[in-house]
């Protein structure tokens, strides 16, 4: 099953940029991707595609070329709201995800374990007017609890999903090795997958260090525009062209940036 409408390129490597907006796209246009732990050395890879967009094929197919262990990242502010609290309470150590309480769709589905019905709650965890009431627990599909600044796979296909304008709710699955299907995929091995299926491959690692980028560009831009603000003097200064040039830089590199205004 092709899970995209992009033709595999195997003759330029796309640069960072360019593979996170390829990942962007296709998530914003309810298709899966392949995100890996280190573009240069990935040691693992996750099938990743909005949960607001799963389907029964797209569920199949995480399900089929995974370990069959589906887990759908959340804010962990919104694990709370529908009362997923952590599966333990021994704290996630070594950068390992936190997982929460298993759950299922409290209506509209058979066992919980089939690909219909695993969809079906990962579009009820995503849909931002589901109670705690509509989930039953425990079930088949293990919530991930994001925390605000964490650094994982599952933090970085957060932040995709939001740059693609989607809820923040993304469901993974681990590649499995073809070669030793006893192991999980890495290596060359989870870049052949993604061009064999025709899906973009993104890094974690560039996908979060370009959100740091911009927060910290974006820091350093309000900070500028608080001091101009207090020194009104600074911009007399300056002179009529500089002031303009100085407004045209700032555009340009706000018309770069998916933020918000400051507070």
């Amino acid at each position: 099953m092709r899970t995209t409408t992009e033709r595999p390129d195997t003759a330029v490597v796309p640069s960072s940029a360019r593979r996170r907006q390829r990942a962007i796209e296709q998530l914003a246009a309810g298709g899966a991707i392949v995100l890996c732990d280190r573009i240069d050395a990935p040691a693992r890879g996750e099938v990743v595609f909005a949960a607001a967009h799963a389907t029964r094929e797209l569920m199949a197919f995480a399900v089929r070329h995974g370990s069959g262990f589906i887990q759908v990242a959340l804010p962990e502010s919104r694990c709370d709201e529908l009362r997923l609290p952590p599966m333990t309470t021994a704290a996630a150590s070594g950068g390992e995800p936190c997982l929460g309480v298993t759950v299922d769709a409290a209506e509209g589905i058979s066992t919980g374990i089939s690909a219909a019905d695993r969809a079906r709650t990962a579009r009820l965890l995503a849909d931002p007017g589901t109670r705690p009431d509509d989930l039953c627990r425990p079930g088949h599909t293990v919530p991930i609890r994001a925390r605000p600044g964490g650094a994982g796979l599952a933090d970085a296909a957060l932040e995709l999903a939001v740059a693609a304008g989607e809820t923040a709710a993304v469901v993974l699955s681990s590649v499995v090795g073809v070669v030793d299907p006893t192991q999980l995929a890495a290596g060359a091995e989870l870049a052949d997958f993604a061009r064999c299926h025709g899906l973009p491959l993104a890094g974690a690692d560039e996908v979060l260090a370009a959100g740091a980028s911009r927060e910290q560009t974006w820091a350093n831009l309000c900070a500028m525009s608080q001091l101009l603000a207090e020194t009104p003097s600074l911009l007399t200064a300056l002179g009529p062209e500089q002031v303009r040039q100085l407004g045209s830089v700032c555009a340009t590199v706000l018309e770069h940036l998916d933020t918000r205004a400051c507070a």
